[in-house]
């Protein structure tokens, strides 16, 4: 689903890759050829090609010696990643007017690189580090990205004690927490053209904040938007009288 300005249309995004799960920061082919080049490097400091294998009194020392060097090589590229990360973006958190926080990050893109601004809205119990690889990528195409843990989910606050439950009294909270990110984190810093990209639950949430300020962005592209709830064969207004009687009956959480 499209929302579009007609103003402003000419680029084409390529197909995201969302839903990704990544585990780190480099791929499985990076920390390889990684961990190859570091292993060329300490094999010749420690005299691994100049030493014979002989001068070892037993197998179990070299067992013991590669085993350390593997370690040291994890470590490094972990703090690589790190570093990666403190440079290019910006977790931080934001109170919220009924004294909540929700947790948010901004990747930048270098200006000279900059092609303008994207405001990233996950899904149902999903959480900024679910779509680093997606935001890598559209950091790579010149985005910079802009996203924010819903309320009750990733690192943003609980509205209930059991932390497992990402409850919600209303939508209404969902997307005021919308605008208050977007008034104070995304409209200051970013540039045009400002995109919007959502993923199910953040689909709905992104046509209600597009129904009350139809100009605030550019474009939006919603994958998969919840505009519905599956209900099989049952009437609409079944489901309603369902609903409705389950919270009162203390089923509202």
């Amino acid at each position: 689903m499209i929302y579009h300005n007609l103003k402003w249309g000419q680029y084409v995004f390529e197909p995201m890759e969302a839903g990704a799960f990544p585990v780190a920061c480099w791929s499985k082919a990076d920390l390889s050829a990684y961990a190859v080049r570091q292993r060329s490097s300490f094999n010749g400091a420690a005299g691994y090609t100049s030493i014979s294998i002989g001068r070892y009194r037993s197998m179990g020392y070299l067992i013991l010696k590669d085993i350390l060097i593997d370690i040291i090589i994890i470590y490094m590229v972990q703090m690589d990643c790190i570093a990666k990360k403190r440079r290019f973006s910006l977790y931080d958190f934001m109170i919220t007017a009924d004294q909540g926080f929700l947790r948010y990050g901004i990747w930048h893109v270098p200006k000279e690189k900059r092609k303008g601004s994207i405001l990233f809205l996950g899904g149902r119990s999903e959480f900024l580090e679910k779509y680093s690889e997606t935001i890598g990528k559209l950091n790579q195409k010149g985005f910079d990205v802009y996203s924010f843990d819903w309320r009750g989910q990733g690192l943003s606050s609980r509205m209930l004690a059991n932390r497992h439950k990402g409850f919600i009294s209303s939508y209404d909270v969902y997307l005021d927490d919308l605008n208050l990110f977007f008034d104070k984190i995304v409209k200051p810093a970013s540039i045009h053209p400002l995109i919007i990209i959502a993923h199910s639950m953040g689909g709905h949430i992104a046509l209600r904040f597009l129904f009350d300020h139809p100009e605030a962005v550019d474009m939006a592209v919603l994958t998969s938007p919840m505009i519905g709830i599956f209900r099989s064969n049952l009437s609409r207004w079944l489901v309603k009288l369902i609903t409705r009687v389950a919270v009162r009956t203390g089923f509202r959480h």
